[in-house]
């Protein structure tokens, strides 16, 4: 895969000849214990995104919004950021050397594609949180202006409204309101 995303023009034996070179070079490093394809593995895994960012539009403001990706879509991403970040390396070097060199920043959580997915992620933390808080200070809006048409109309909920009776306490027990229907204190 490495191959087909180095190749341009149809060149393929010139990636594979770049690669090649650029394994030596993992190989032969001075503080190198590893093989050089365990290497690059860890470099992909560390660079590998889970979340792509795509842009909807919600009342005429375009927002950023973070969507999961599958692991078949994000490896292809990564192998791009670190065949990018070699290619803008240091020009009086080759490709191969680059390319290692950022296999082993990638490696070890550094160079400039780790930190082109630790800057993806930071925006789509952002705009999640932002997303939030949107939400939480619509539905506190929605939640008070409830509560100030309860306190205007109290019986607006009440299933029997303004004609329920309540009952009041006297010194001789419960009487209703309308002295019409007080049949407790009746004298016979």
């Amino acid at each position: 895969m490495i191959n087909q995303r180095l190749m341009r023009h149809g060149k393929k034996k010139l990636a594979y000849r770049i690669l090649q070179k650029s394994l030596k070079n993992l190989k032969n490093q001075k503080n190198q214990k590893q093989d050089p394809l365990l290497i690059i593995e860890k470099a992909i895994r560390n660079t590998t995104p889970s979340i792509k960012i795509q842009k909807r539009r919600i009342g005429g403001a375009v927002y950023p919004i973070p969507i999961e990706l599958e692991i078949d879509q994000g490896i292809p991403q990564a192998i791009s950021w670190i065949l990018m970040a070699a290619k803008k390396r240091q020009p009086k070097r080759t490709l191969a050397r680059n390319l290692a060199q950022e296999f082993l920043d990638a490696s070890k959580k550094l160079g400039t594609a780790f930190y082109k997915k630790e800057e993806l992620y930071k925006i789509a933390d952002a705009n999640m949180r932002s997303k939030n808080k949107k939400s939480t200070k619509l539905s506190g809006q929605r939640r008070s202006m409830q509560y100030a048409e309860k306190k205007k109309n109290p019986d607006k909920d009440n299933p029997v409204g303004a004609k329920r009776q309540t009952l009041k306490r006297t010194s001789s027990g419960p009487v209703a309101q309308n002295p019409g229907l007080n049949i407790i204190n009746k004298k016979t």
